[in-house]
This record gives structure tokens, sequence and C-alpha cells, in this order.
């Protein structure tokens, strides 16, 4: 059974329907890449599954369990994590209260990794434990926003867009760290992305969304044989 799933969704803000009837899955241990253009609904997808945004219609499921009309705090201690594109950490805390804040999101029973054991999974925070979050660099907050979400131990991670305003060589080390956790971990991963090459790279599979309706389903491994693109945006 997938992790997560979406059947016939639509949300949208206020009166306004962002996402129609849209239809993906989510399993645990994959890499699940959504792709679309500027506008399409990728990010408010990724609010609804979270519970920022209500369901319109449709039903969403994580672990065989309705969660349509789930908070985003019920969602969280289901293991379900959101990160946001922007806005991702608390800049007027250090790097280690920026991850102690984080865990206590959930029950200490159900944390897994200390401040420490983050640390040593994200070594580019090791010596950072005392310095602001703000002082950070871009790839630095999002290693940071990688692990504060490692603190609520989820079972499925929501990245939106982790590779922007990032180096290549910066986002290349990050997705190759978020591919080992789906492996090494069974962490589900839904991650949306306009780095096509780097999500593709990672991906297990893809789901494609254009003005709010997805539109195609297909391996990763068949849309990397591509060399063009244009149509899915």
């Amino acid at each position: 059974m997938s992790e997560l799933t979406l059947s016939s969704v639509s949300s949208g803000y206020g009166r306004k329907t962002v996402v129609f009837d849209a239809t993906l899955s989510a399993p645990a241990g994959q890499v699940t890449v959504l792709l679309g253009h500027n506008g399409a609904g990728k990010t408010t997808i990724l609010k609804t599954i979270q519970g920022l945004i209500p369901v319109q219609s449709g039903r969403i499921a994580f672990q065989g369990q309705d969660i349509s009309r789930s908070t985003p705090r019920a969602n969280l201690q289901r293991g379900i994590a959101y990160m946001p594109s922007e806005q991702f950490v608390y800049d007027d805390l250090s790097v280690d209260d920026n991850l102690i804040a984080a865990s206590l999101a959930v029950p200490k029973r159900q944390r897994r990794y200390s401040v420490a054991e983050v640390h040593a999974l994200l070594p580019m925070l090791s010596d950072r434990g005392p310095q602001l979050a703000g002082t950070l660099s871009g790839g630095q907050k999002r290693m940071l926003s990688t692990g504060m979400l490692l603190m609520v131990n989820p079972k499925m991670m929501l990245l939106d867009e982790p590779s922007l305003g990032l180096a290549p060589a910066v986002v290349e080390q990050l997705f190759d760290f978020y591919r080992s956790l789906a492996l090494e971990s069974g962490l589900g991963i839904l991650l949306v992305e306009q780095n096509v090459g780097e999500a593709l790279r990672i991906g297990d599979e893809v789901f494609a969304l254009r003005s709010g309706r997805t539109f195609l389903q297909e391996s990763a491994e068949n849309l990397r044989k591509r060399t063009e693109f244009w149509d899915l945006f």
C-alpha cells in the first residue's frame, strides 16, 4: 500500500480552487517527484497534504488512514513533515536551538534523533551549533531545515523546491542525502522541484501538474531518457 495517496483531490484558497481532481501516490522508501510550471498548484498540493489548506473534495490517505480533514499538527505527529521553499528556519535562534525547537512539535517518545546525531548526519552543521541561523548561507540553511525535519522523525517528507537559490554542488550534496534517506531509512519523500535534472537523478516516480491537474505519471528512469521537457511545463 502506498504511504501517501491523493484521490481526486481539489483544494484552494477560499472560494478559489487551485488544484482540481489531483491524483498521485508517494510510497515509503522512494522519492516521488512532482513537476509543473510556476502557478500549476504544486505548493498548494503540499500545503493541502499537510493540512494548511482545506480539502474541497476528494481524499488524502496516509498509511491507510483518511487524513483529509486532519490538522497540520495532527499530520506532523503522524509523521508528515513539510519544508516550505522560503522562511524555513528561525533566523534569530541558533542552529542547535532551531533543532531543539523543531523537536518540541512531537512527543518525546516519537523523536528518533538527538542534536548530536543530526550533526553527524549533516556535517555542515557540526561546528555551527551556537551560530545564529540568520547568518548561515543558503545551503547551510537548507541543511538546517532538513535537520529540523529529522528531529520530528518523519515518515514522509514534503519538500518544496529545496534547490532554490543554491549552488549546483550544494544541490547535488543535498539531493544525495535525500536519496540516501529514502533508501536507507525507508522514508517517503514527495519532492516539488524546478531543477528537473537533479529531481530525475534521485527520483523514482514522477507526476506532472498542469493548471492544477495531474496529467502525467511516469518513472524517472523513462523520463531520464528524454532530451527535452517543455511539454511538462
